[in-house]
């Protein structure tokens, strides 16, 4: 039983804050407030950030530049809401893997298979905190950005300037005057909270059951080359027989559960990766333009003016990931 909470205590604990566990309680008490998390959370990702998000994409729309850092944001909104459905849709199936798990880990087993577990979960645990270390780094990042611009004004002693949200989103009332600025504010760090915690719960909740259904095909491997040496032959060939067909009928309820969701994100990148190559060609134009114009007409001295522009356009505009890898299209078809 430590075992066990040792390898799904993380996972269950994040799922739990914000009612997306998979389980069947008969304390009504219990059962209640799962729900009453799992309303509250999605209610602040569609209201607070999502349906505001959308409306200030329609505002900006046919401003490229705008809708692309609009989509930066309003895209794993989207992607958010759509998990939150589909953990609440499946959860009888979502359910039956969670069931699977703890039999898995609380069944008796021989310590080549208890290692095989406790390094997949090893993975997993990593993989979780990893993703919560990043994910509360950049919502602090983006929250503290406002104040950081708030600083940079009262520094140049600029007093006209508009007041900012960490997200730009689009409200029914006027944002920028006492208090409702302020809790304004709050309303969107709560709701980016919601979206950060539940992105990476679901996310590392689908790495949990695939590499456990890894490290069980892996234990499985280890019996069959055993088989032999076991005197009880057709016994221990029958029960892994249908521990195999148990596994596969996990992965199908995984797949059925989260294919969806897995479409969606493919979708989600497509579109993003797309609007970002908007951007290099965009600034290819710009350097092509400066052969194009009729620089053989002008001064020798007015034509190495151009040469200006030719420099500075020279280096595509890209969005990177960690300042490494450029996000275009040669960097997935290399």
């Amino acid at each position: 039983y430590a075992d066990l909470e040792w390898a799904i205590g993380l996972h269950r604990c994040m799922l739990k804050i914000v009612g997306l566990w998979p389980q069947q309680s008969k304390d009504q008490y219990k059962k209640f407030f799962s729900k009453f998390r799992m309303l509250f959370n999605a209610t602040a990702i569609v209201f607070i950030l999502t349906i505001p998000a959308l409306a200030q994409l329609i505002k900006v729309w046919g401003d490229m530049i705008q809708i692309i850092d609009n989509l930066q944001f309003t895209l794993p909104f989207l992607v958010t809401t759509l998990k939150v459905f589909i953990m609440w849709y499946k959860k009888g199936a979502l359910l039956l893997l969670t069931n699977m798990i703890m039999k898995d880990w609380t069944r008796v087993k021989m310590d080549e298979e208890r290692n095989v577990m406790l390094k997949k979960a090893k993975t997993t645990r990593l993989l979780l905190k990893i993703g919560v270390f990043f994910t509360v780094l950049a919502v602090f990042s983006r929250l503290g950005s406002v104040f950081f611009k708030e600083y940079i004004w009262r520094v140049n002693n600029l007093t006209n300037h508009e007041r900012s949200l960490p997200v730009p989103t689009y409200y029914w009332y006027d944002v920028t005057s006492s208090p409702k600025y302020e809790l304004t504010y709050l309303a969107q760090t709560i709701g980016a909270f919601a979206i950060a915690l539940t992105y990476v719960a679901v996310d590392n909740f689908l790495g949990l059951l695939i590499l456990h259904v890894c490290g069980q095909m892996e234990n499985l491997h280890l019996r069959l080359l055993h088989l032999g040496k076991d005197p009880d032959f057709r016994t221990v060939l029958k029960f892994n027989v249908k521990d195999h067909i148990r596994l596969i009928r996990s992965v199908e309820i995984i797949d059925d559960a989260f294919n969806l969701l897995l479409l969606g994100m493919i979708g989600f990148f497509s579109i993003l990766f797309s609007l970002y190559g908007f951007l290099v060609l965009t600034c290819e134009k710009i350097h092509s333009a400066t052969y194009e114009c009729v620089w053989y007409t002008l001064e020798p001295k007015a034509a190495r003016n151009l040469t200006v522009i030719m420099v500075c356009a020279k280096k595509p505009l890209n969005i990177t990931a960690g300042k490494m890898f450029p996000m275009t299209m040669s960097t997935f078809c290399s």
